[in-house]
């Protein structure tokens, strides 16, 4: 991992291998994959699907990750007259609840 001035840069397959949640374009994502989407002679794709149907196709590529768990990324197609497009795309990780979270919760109801 590098870093900017203000933000640190990593691959976005890393980013998808730790997270546990992904939201795209504002849609939270239910399945999400590295796999050989497009065939075995093109790159592997983090495939993001939900809905009927909609999937979005990112190659691995350097990402800043912005404070809120963002990044922007280009879109892939195995068009390659199709013009990428980019995506702001959220990458959460979810933990458990620990003891010092219900402490916080019941002092800030008293």
């Amino acid at each position: 991992m590098t870093s900017t001035a203000l933000h640190p840069t990593t691959n976005l397959f890393l980013l998808a291998e730790i997270a546990d949640k992904f939201v795209v374009a504002g849609y939270e994502v239910d399945f999400g994959s590295i796999d050989s989407h497009f065939g075995p002679e093109f790159p592997p794709t983090l495939r993001l699907s939900f809905g009927d149907d909609v999937d979005y196709f990112f190659y691995d590529q350097e990402v800043e990750l912005l404070d809120d768990g963002e990044v922007l990324a280009f879109d892939c197609s195995e068009d390659a007259d199709v013009e990428p497009i980019k995506y702001r795309i959220r990458f959460t990780k979810e933990v458990p609840l620990s003891t010092s979270d219900l402490l916080a919760a019941a002092t800030a109801t008293v």
